[in-house]
């Protein structure tokens, strides 16, 4: 059990730290609900305000909610996906092998991200603001923009999460990717 009980809303990023239960809903580009599915998020240090590890998956979700995204490369991209974050001040850059990811923090509440995904049917960008409802709350939202020539919004993710805790599940803990 970790002795921490609250984020370091002075340290950029820090406010990201934890394991977080998610529910991810899609919407098309007329706000027509396509599906939703739940998930677990887990966020930690690995070198305490330098480098910060994201993981984002299905897993211990039921095999029928990760079945009904298998259409979907992209969101399926985005809602498992995992990659290490250099942090400089309050912008941070970074990714893994197959995608590529910058962010800002505009206010110690509020971040904003572009995720670019290299290759495949799930090639292009991710979009996303986080916005800190409460120090345990905070809602993610933004488009996909798909490569090639049409770079029309193809859906926009809704993603509420919930600090279940501080510490993560040392199952989710993976190597630097940097």
């Amino acid at each position: 059990m970790s002795a921490r009980l609250l984020s370091d809303f002075a340290t950029p990023y820090d406010v990201m730290v934890g394991f977080w239960a998610k529910q991810s809903v899609t919407y098309d580009p007329k706000g027509k609900f396509i599906d939703a599915v739940p998930g677990l998020v887990a966020v930690y240090w690995k070198q305490p305000g330098k480098i910060i590890h994201f993981r984002e998956d299905l897993e211990d979700v039921e095999e029928k909610s990760a079945k009904q995204y298998a259409y979907k490369a992209a969101v399926t991209k985005l809602i498992r996906t995992e990659f290490d974050l250099r942090v400089r001040g309050k912008t941070a850059t970074g990714g893994s092998h197959d995608v590529t990811v910058s962010g800002t923090e505009t206010r110690p509440d509020i971040y904003h991200f572009h995720l670019n995904f290299k290759s495949g049917a799930d090639a292009g960008d991710w979009y996303n603001s986080h916005h800190y409802v409460t120090d345990n709350e905070r809602h993610i939202m933004g488009p996909f923009v798909p490569a090639g020539r049409n770079r029309k919004i193809q859906w926009i993710v809704v993603q509420t999460l919930t600090r279940i805790s501080f510490d993560i599940p040392e199952r989710l803990v993976r190597k630097l990717q940097l």
